[in-house]
Parts: C-alpha cells; structure tokens; sequence
C-alpha cells in the first residue's frame, strides 16, 4: 500500500480485485482490479475517495510507483467500510443527478388518491 504523507493529511493507494464488490459496482471484465485511493486528516476522517478500473496489464506500473496489490481478505475491515461508504456516497449522487435530470426532461406527476 503506498501511504502519503501530506500536511495534514495521509493518502493510501492499493489495487485490489473487483470480483469481490460486484454487490456494490459493476466492472467490466476489462478492468479486474481497481485502484483504491483514500485520502485522511489527521483526525481519520475520510477528506476524499476513489475507485478506478484498472486492466491487469498496468498492475506493474503501479507496482514500480509503489502501489501494491492487496487480496480483498488483506484489507482491513474499517478500509473495507470506506470503500463501500464510497460506492454509496457515489450510488446516491448518481440517483440525485439522475432525478434532477427527470425533472427538467419530464415533469414529476402529481401524487394522488384515488377512491
């Protein structure tokens, strides 16, 4: 895991397979692993998150930047709860983006009931 040491602030950055998250993201076979980036104050407060698609093909580059591959049952379970906090926080931007883009498209419909 490469950690990064800014003012403030630790970065880490790991690869890991998808096949384990496929409940929370869909990953093109083309992308068996993503790259996990995590970015925390000094307090451990999440400041920032990615997941990426990565092709097996570019697990070496990463390696020489020194971001090493972590099997998902490697990876501490308060980092596994940031990863899924991400795919959640993401998931529920999508549906927000989604449903102002539906209001502007076609109007939402009044509710009412009908006896």
């Amino acid at each position: 895991m490469q950690i990064v040491h800014l003012k403030g602030a630790v970065l880490q950055r790991f690869l890991t397979p998808t096949e384990p998250w496929k409940a929370s993201l869909y990953a093109p076979t083309q992308w068996p692993l993503m790259l996990v980036e995590l970015l925390y104050d000094e307090a451990g407060k999440t400041l920032f998150s990615t997941a990426t698609g990565v092709a097996r093909t570019s697990v070496a580059a990463f390696r020489n930047q020194g971001v090493y591959f972590y099997p998902f049952d490697e990876i501490p379970a308060a980092v596994v709860g940031e990863i899924e906090q991400h795919f959640e926080d993401a998931a529920e931007q999508v549906r927000q983006s989604m449903d102002a883009l539906m209001e502007r498209v076609i109007p939402k419909p009044k509710l009412f009931i009908v006896r």
